[in-house]
């Protein structure tokens, strides 16, 4: 299961700008533990776990560009899920939902859309 959703996360992630390729997957996934710190810290959960989907988004596109080692990503992931009272399953659905969004054409980003895809998500977790 784990593998699958890292390799579909990885396939959105090259039909965004930035594609896979990323030399600052591994700033950007430390820059998204901070966001879900601050999230957390100011009682926002929705916003808390979305920011744990983005914390393994990047993890995962850290590791893809060797960045990270394999184990190493999964334990940035698992981190973030327990932040967030999740499974690194649940939470690397929640890093599609977003990136299935932001994949479409334009690559539009639309936080209300977002946060109502990822509270329907939770709802079926």
């Amino acid at each position: 299961m784990y593998s699958e959703l890292t390799t579909r996360l990885l396939y959105l992630a090259a039909q965004l700008p930035t594609g896979r390729i990323d030399p600052n997957a591994r700033a950007k996934m430390f820059a998204e533990r901070a966001e879900l710190d601050a999230a957390l810290e100011s009682g926002d959960r929705l916003a808390a776990v979305m920011e744990a989907g983005d914390v393994a988004y990047y993890a995962c596109k850290a590791m893809d560009n060797a960045l990270i080692s394999v184990p190493t990503c999964q334990e940035h992931i698992r981190q973030a899920a327990r932040k967030v009272s999740l499974t690194a399953e649940q939470v690397l659905r929640v890093a599609i939902c977003k990136m299935t969004l932001r994949a479409r054409p334009g690559n539009p980003k639309n936080d209300a859309e977002e946060r109502f895809v990822v509270t329907a998500l939770l709802g079926m977790l």
